[in-house]
């Protein structure tokens, strides 16, 4: 016997102990579709992978993920004008703040560069913004 979604609204609300005015339909949505990201996030399997390849633009520090995306498992590198070919590295997860603070001791008034200056391969990156459902 399969286990429907009726079931499990059911469940949910046996379990908490309240009735469909409480828990409505479309909280138990919000609820249930919260929790589905929730075990994506803690427990990402492969099945859900997706590969994306973005290229570097002067003067812009930002890549876009794609649509749709809940986290990124790893950000890698290479140092070539070609997508995936040449030596790679992988990129060093850092929160924003860290980010922010690093560029600021290159570039900023305790620093002795200038943003041109700062060129070469990335070693961090950082997630920022807002996921948008």
């Amino acid at each position: 016997m399969a286990y429907t979604l009726s079931a499990l609204e059911a469940d949910i609300r046996s379990y908490c102990e309240v009735d469909s005015n409480v828990f409505t339909g479309a909280i138990l949505s919000r609820f249930i579709e919260n929790t589905e990201f929730r075990i994506l996030y803690d427990l990402p399997m492969d099945s859900d992978r997706k590969s994306a390849t973005g290229n570097f633009a002067a003067d812009d520090n930002t890549i876009n993920v794609d649509a749709g995306a809940l986290f990124v498992r790893a950000v890698e590198v290479f140092d070539s004008t070609s997508a995936t070919t040449g030596n790679s590295v992988f990129l060093q997860k850092k929160d924003v703040t860290y980010l922010r603070e690093y560029v600021a001791k290159l570039t900023g008034p305790a620093g002795g560069l200038t943003g041109q200056d700062v060129t070469g391969q990335p070693k961090y990156y950082a997630m920022f913004g807002e996921l948008r459902a």
